[in-house]
């Protein structure tokens, strides 16, 4: 009985170590901080696509599709840019002509940058012994001999370089008067199909592109303003479809674009920092280099919201997709580290010491940046659980 009575005691201590010793132990093993006044700048993340007006090219008949520009080029308005064949068999035969001219004339203009690689090896071999008889010269002057057989020589060398340097200078001519030609038969070849086929046109000057994605006017509609829902970045390109030489292609439809690469806008999902208001007009995101913005829409999604803007200058060349920050303002008031906020079903939260105990406390997100946040329903005096 006594054993037994022992054996209580003994479970009953452990409760009690357990309910009333353990709680306090934890706040020696956990970091404590007080929320303090700040001032900050607000900054944002940015996930951003630059967008620009784009004219789409459309095939004006059926048939096998020539490209005449290449991807990137700059065109004028109603600039020819390719010609459609009414079939495979006269595509066909335009490349014939085509090889006809490009390796006859590759023949011929080998033929002569060959002769000046050899002339060249000459001429080298002549200097070689230039550099010997000049030693001979040497030699003269120093033990006071006749030069006369020594300068015949020379004389002779020098003959031979105005020589094998005349050759090379008239290869050269000839090259040049061969790639001219070339061209020239080259151009003709094109003025002929032009005429006898049906020739496309561009619409606008910009940037020619042998390709679409079918989302050329959903983009021409955000930089008019015509869209007022919130579009993720994802969502604005889709897959390209590319036009090669000697496809099919079908009348009216897409075979390219042009891109007005005078103007450039950006369309912008942004993850808020807070739920204080902040000025919508200009703003800065630094991707690597500056992005200078003026926003004329913005839409709002929960804690996020997409901007749409006119981008200041003409934008470098690059991806059209862009990562960055931007600065909306500045904020003041009680904060905390963000990496202490936590966010549930109800809200956002941070873990407090009150009366011993551990609690959620709920609170509003004001602002801030990747650091540091400006929120209410704390002050000063609070004890924030930094780890647990």
């Amino acid at each position: 009985m006594k054993v037994h009575r022992l054996i209580l005691r003994i479970i009953l201590g452990m409760f009690i170590y357990i309910g009333f010793i353990q709680p306090k132990v934890w706040k020696y093993t956990v970091e404590i901080l007080r929320p303090r006044y700040l001032h900050l700048d607000r900054i944002v993340l940015v996930d951003g696509v630059i967008i620009h007006r784009e004219d789409v090219i459309k095939s004006p008949a059926d048939g096998v599709i020539l490209k005449l520009k290449g991807d990137g080029t700059r065109v004028a308005n109603g600039e020819v840019i390719g010609v459609i064949f009414p079939d495979t068999q006269s595509y066909e035969d335009y490349l014939a002509k085509l090889d006809n001219i490009l390796t006859t004339y590759k023949k011929m203009i080998n033929e002569r940058q060959d002769i000046v690689k050899q002339k060249t090896m000459e001429i080298e071999a002549v200097y070689k012994e230039l550099s010997k008889d000049n030693e001979i010269c040497k030699s003269l002057i120093e033990n006071k001999k006749d030069a006369s057989d020594i300068i015949k020589e020379l004389d002779r060398l020098n003959k031979d370089i105005l020589t094998i340097k005349n050759n090379i200078e008239r290869m050269t001519l000839e090259i040049e008067a061969l790639n001219k030609e070339k061209d020239n038969k080259l151009k003709d070849l094109e003025d002929s199909i032009i005429n006898s086929y049906i020739a496309i046109h561009t619409n606008k000057a910009g940037i020619l592109m042998f390709n679409s994605d079918s989302k050329e006017s959903f983009r021409d509609n955000i930089i008019q303003g015509g869209s007022n829902s919130y579009i993720s970045v994802k969502d604005i390109f889709g897959k390209l479809n590319t036009i090669s030489n000697g496809d099919r292609v079908m009348e009216g439809g897409v075979i390219g674009r042009v891109i007005d690469n005078l103007e450039s806008f950006a369309v912008c999902n942004i993850v808020l920092d807070g739920r204080s208001n902040f000025t919508h007009n200009r703003v800065e995101i630094r991707d690597g280099e500056v992005i200078p913005l003026n926003i004329t829409k913005w839409v709002s999604k929960e804690d996020k919201e997409m901007w749409v803007g006119k981008i200041e200058g003409n934008l470098p060349g690059g991806d059209v997709n862009f990562s960055g920050v931007a600065r909306i303002g500045e904020i003041e008031g009680v904060g905390i580290p963000k990496e202490i906020v936590f966010r549930d079903n109800r809200g956002y939260y941070v873990n407090i010491i009150e009366s011993d105990r551990i609690k959620k406390r709920y609170i509003e997100l004001l602002g801030g940046n990747q650091d540091w946040v400006v929120v209410n329903n704390l002050d000063e005096n609070t004890q924030v659980l930094r780890n647990q």
